[in-house]
C-alpha cells in the first residue's frame, strides 16, 4: 500500500503493513494484510478464527502445537528489522501516583490494588527497573503480545493490534504471551467451588498443568530461532503482567479471589523473579542474571 508515503498515515498502520509482509515458522505472514486505513489506523483483514485464549479455555483443546508455533511467530518477529525507531508503547502497572479524576472513578478493588503497591516502596523500585530493563532493547516488539491479541485460524496462530509496537527486548513479548496464560490459568481455577483447601489444591493443580503450555511457547521460541530469554527479566516482567491483570480485572467484591490471585503471584514474582524457574523450568534454569 505504501503507507510511508502519506504523513496522515499512524505508525500503527505503517507497522501493521510491514508486519503482515513478515512469515512465521508456518511460511504463513504473522498479521493479516491492512484492508484499509481509517482516521490514520489500520483495519486489517478479518480472521476467521477464535481468539487464543478461546482455544485454550475450551475444555478438551489444549492446543500445544499451536502455542509451540506462537512462539515461533514471536521468534520471527524478533529477528526483523523494525520499520520504526519508536520505542514500545507497552502498558506497565500504576507504579507512579495517579490523577486524582482517576482515582476517584476507580472500583474499590481497583483502589486495594493501587493501595498495595503504592505501600511498598521497594516493590514499585523493582517494577519499575523491571520493566524500563524490557524496554531497553532494539529487537522489533508487538508490545501487547497477550493471548488475546492472538486470532488462530486453521491452527496458526497471527498477530493483530499493532498500536504499542515499536523496539524493546523480546523479553517484553514474552512476558506477555506467558504471563497471560499463567492469568487465564489462575482465572479458572479460582473459580472451583469448595472449601478453601480444595481451592488451593485446584490451583496448585492448575499451575502445574500450565507448565506443558509455556514450555510449548517457550519452546517454539526457541526452536524457531529466538534468542535465550533472560529468567530475571522474563520472571519479573511476567509478575508486571500479572499487576497489570489485577489492577485492569473487573469484579465486585474486593476480595475477589482472582484479583488476589493474580496479585499475589505478580507481586512475588516482581520481588523475587527467579521464582519463574518454578513455573517454567525449561525456561529459567540454567540461566544467571548478570546485573
Amino acid at each position: 500500500m505504501g503507507l510511508k508515503s502519506d504523513p496522515s498515515i499512524s505508525v500503527e498502520a505503517i507497522i501493521a503493513e510491514r508486519a503482515s509482509t513478515v512469515f512465521g515458522p508456518d511460511a504463513r505472514p504473522i498479521s493479516p494484510a491492512v484492508r484499509s486505513v481509517q482516521n490514520g489506523r489500520p483495519i486489517l483483514d478479518n480472521v476467521a478464527g477464535a481468539r487464543l485464549h478461546e482455544v485454550l479455555e475450551q475444555e478438551g483443546k489444549l492446543e500445544l502445537a499451536t502455542l509451540r508455533s506462537t512462539g515461533g511467530v514471536l521468534a520471527c518477529l524478533h529477528r526483523e528489522s523494525a520499520p520504526t525507531e519508536r520505542a514500545s508503547q507497552s502498558e506497565t502497572p500504576p507504579w507512579g501516583p495517579l490523577p486524582h479524576a482517576v482515582y476517584a472513578c476507580l472500583s474499590p478493588p481497583r483502589r486495594a490494588v493501587v493501595a498495595r503497591i503504592h505501600s511498598n516502596t521497594p516493590l514499585r523500585a523493582a517494577g519499575r527497573r523491571l520493566s524500563a530493563g524490557a524496554m531497553n532493547g532494539k529487537n522489533w516488539c508487538h508490545g501487547d503480545a497477550r493471548l488475546d491479541n492472538w486470532c488462530v485460524r486453521d491452527g496458526a496462530p497471527v498477530l493483530i493490534d499493532w498500536e504499542r509496537s515499536g523496539l524493546a527486548r523480546p523479553e517484553l513479548d514474552l512476558a506477555a504471551l506467558l504471563g497471560s496464560i499463567v492469568a487465564l490459568v489462575l482465572q479458572k481455577a479460582s473459580t472451583s467451588t469448595g472449601d478453601a483447601s480444595e481451592v488451593r489444591g485446584a490451583i496448585e493443580t492448575a499451575l502445574k498443568a500450565s507448565r506443558s503450555m509455556l514450555a510449548a511457547a517457550l519452546n517454539g521460541y526457541l526452536a524457531a530461532g529466538g534468542a535465550r530469554p533472560d529468567p530475571w527479566l522474563l520472571g519479573g516482567n511476567v509478575g508486571n503482567l500479572l499487576v497489570c491483570r489485577a489492577y485492569t480485572t473487573s469484579v465486585v467484591d474486593p476480595h475477589d479471589r482472582t484479583l488476589a490471585l493474580l496479585l499475589d503471584v505478580g507481586v512475588g514474582l516482581i520481588e523475587h523473579p527467579m521464582r519463574w524457574r518454578a513455573l517454567c523450568p525449561s525456561g529459567g534454569e540454567v540461566y544467571v542474571h548478570s546485573n
